[in-house]
């Protein structure tokens, strides 16, 4: 059995499977593009669903998911492809701000003194710096952190500077309010965080962001890993059988999208998941599974995502009810609680399944795939020599020299050596 057996595709709305398969006719994997959407979903849905399993503790659907793969496996494209939604809602901000702003303008220095000044809301950022990230949380429900690289988001994880922003991750995740003191733009206090991540990352450059203090942390199980660890065989797609245009089942998903975000954001309250009888006995058996596989499991990052399952399991649950409610088109009001079929249970566990299956991966990885500080500090120099025209996504010498562990100069050398 192959771990994306455990996806139960068949259970996804028609429209958002028939997107899946035709992409993959293209060339793109299923399990990226499917997977790729929850965050840009958990964002959309910011804090207006929630699944509450303990009295208190609501559970939002705030993913850190990340596009495990060797180069030229059409990451990027899907990142681009599943966030375009978010694109048209930040071009819509950005409208509304500049009207806001030029009304502002107008007025009075007196009136002005007694009015707020416009702020640019944002659906999703890719400068990814501690300041513009709680910046922008400042004055949003929900951001969605969107890195080409994952590397990218080592600064703010402490992987290459004195800063360290790791506390906000680990709080993010849970929604937890955030207070920081040291901003250079004054104080910050979040009651409530959802900054989803959505990136890729290269199998070699994944290992070597992150190591045994994350797994102690806790950082290291937030994640969700999908893909592959070895290149995989990809279809030779004629030029001929590309569409120059959307598909219908492409514009169908963008204004799934735009739909749900609309819907919920007419809600002035959140909304609830309840699980009906049959729902909550199929969880309650998966809860009792992952218990008797933690007793026996001494791998330290599966036991610490294992342990993870009853949060997880609500964010996949809802993630699965989203779905749903992305697809349909009633313009009917949603009401404070949704029911959670079993189906949606269902797909969650295959879920779970799959993403733990991936975190045994990684760990053996880890394990058994250590390379030196200079074959990863010439990894990240080749790609960032193959990927020039795209400045976006380039690792300058400070970043690769950092995350390799070395000095520049030592990288210079190694370069020059090559040369």
């Amino acid at each position: 059995m192959q771990p994306e057996d455990y996806i139960r595709y068949d259970l996804l709305p028609t429209p958002l499977a028939g997107f899946l398969q035709e992409q993959a006719s293209l060339g793109i994997p299923k399990v990226y593009l499917l997977n790729a959407i929850f965050p840009v979903l958990g964002n959309v849905v910011g804090s207006k669903l929630y699944f509450e399993l303990y009295a208190g503790s609501r559970i939002r659907p705030n993913v850190y998911m990340v596009l495990v793969g060797p180069p030229s496996i059409k990451k990027t494209p899907v990142v681009g492809m599943v966030t375009a939604p978010l694109g048209v809602l930040n071009n819509q901000y950005y409208s509304e701000y500049l009207t806001e702003l030029v009304n502002y303008e107008g007025l009075s220095d007196e009136d002005q003194s007694n009015a707020l000044k416009p702020e640019f809301k944002v659906s999703m950022i890719d400068d990814v710096t501690e300041e513009s990230l709680l910046r922008n949380l400042s004055g949003n429900p929900s951001v969605l952190i969107r890195v080409d690289e994952l590397a990218r988001l080592g600064g703010m994880l402490g992987k290459y500077n004195g800063s360290n922003s790791m506390s906000f991750f680990l709080e993010n995740y849970n929604n937890k309010d955030f207070t920081k003191t040291r901003v250079a733009s004054g104080p910050v206090h979040l009651p409530f965080t959802a900054a989803p991540v959505l990136g890729g990352v290269q199998p070699k450059v994944l290992l070597k962001l992150f190591g045994d203090r994350d797994i102690e942390s806790g950082l290291l199980s937030r994640f969700l890993f999908v893909g592959f660890w070895q290149d995989i065989d990809q279809p030779y797609i004629p030029l001929e059988d590309i569409p120059k245009d959307k598909t219908n089942a492409h514009h169908a998903y963008e204004e799934a999208i735009i739909r749900i975000h609309r819907r919920l954001t007419e809600v002035s309250d959140d909304i609830q998941i309840r699980l009906g009888d049959e729902a909550a006995r199929m969880f309650d058996n998966y809860r009792r599974e992952i218990h008797e596989q933690k007793k026996d499991c001494h791998d330290p990052l599966l036991f610490a995502y294992y342990g993870k399952n009853d949060t997880n399991m609500p964010r996949f649950i809802t993630l699965s009810v989203a779905l749903r409610l992305a697809y349909e088109e009633s313009q009917t009001k949603l009401e404070m609680s949704l029911g959670a079929t079993k189906a949606d249970v269902e797909f969650a566990i295959g879920l779970d399944r799959y993403y733990s299956h991936m975190h045994s991966q990684l760990s053996e990885h880890m394990r058994t795939n250590p390379f030196s500080d200079k074959e990863f500090a010439m990894e990240l120099y080749r790609r960032n020599e193959a990927h020039k025209e795209n400045s976006d996504s380039l690792l300058n010498q400070k970043l690769i020299a950092a995350l390799a562990g070395i000095s520049e100069g030592q990288l210079s050398k190694i370069k020059n050596s090559k040369q």
